[in-house]
């Protein structure tokens, strides 16, 4: 499959720090601290992401990117305020973005060509702009699960545009589990965190969602799903 160019010319802080985006995994994102048994299901989970997210647990990258520290150090120079890092793997396209909007707990992240990407609380709710777009969410119960790092269940509902321009849903049943603390530190971020998989399923549909959660509730680092067409989104905070 050919690779989609996800960047624009650098003509703003933001599109300078798109022009930072490179085809690489989000390797050496954090240090893992500890080692201890815990949840193993959940420790499990969070190793299986490989090359994406090696200070979770995951092996290192096949292909070795630019210096994940220096990208950082350059993004968070060329953009001021908040910046994260994100990756939509079906593109292997490593994206920098700024917050563009907000409303209440929800907020905005576009990229320099206007493709968005909008969280609450840290958990994404909604695309625009892939053609095979999250509409919109409810995933309230689901975010309390995730931002709190508890355990145990919940139901979350996508919404997502059918062939005919009809509003389609999907509502799955979804379990929660967490690991051992990991301590993130790449840009900005220095922080202790708690993983939780979130592990989603109706019928044949099977999604596995994973959270790095700080402290105060913050998700810091994350691997979520947008779509059975878009595949999973990858995101690591450099400021807050």
């Amino acid at each position: 499959m050919s690779k989609r160019n996800l960047s624009s010319p650098p003509s703003s802080p933001l599109a300078r720090a798109a022009a930072l985006c490179v085809c690489l995994a989000l390797a050496a994102c954090g240090t893992d601290t500890s080692k201890t048994a815990g949840s193993r299901a959940a420790l499990g989970a969070v190793k299986s992401v490989t090359g994406l997210f090696a200070g979770g647990g995951g092996k290192a990258p096949a292909k070795a990117g630019p210096d994940l520290a220096d990208l950082a150090t350059r993004a968070l120079a060329a953009t001021p305020g908040p910046v994260m890092l994100g990756v939509v793997e079906k593109y292997e396209a490593t994206l920098v973005i700024a917050p563009n909007a907000s409303n209440g707990d929800y907020v905005t992240w576009k990229t320099p060509d206007l493709r968005t990407f909008s969280f609450k609380q840290g958990v994404l709710t909604s695309t625009r702009g892939f053609g095979d777009d999250l509409m919109s969410s409810q995933a309230d119960d689901a975010i309390a699960m995730i931002t709190q790092r508890r355990t145990g269940s919940a139901t979350r509902t996508w919404y997502f545009l059918s062939g005919v321009g009809n509003t389609t849903a999907l509502k799955m049943n979804c379990s929660y589990a967490t690991g051992d603390p990991v301590h993130l530190k790449i840009g900005a971020i220095d922080a202790r965190t708690t993983p939780v998989v979130e592990t989603c399923q109706r019928g044949g549909v099977k999604v596995q969602n994973l959270y790095w959660v700080d402290r105060a509730g913050n998700v810091v680092k994350s691997r979520q799903w947008i779509s059975g067409a878009m595949g999973y989104f990858v995101t690591q905070m450099l400021r807050q």
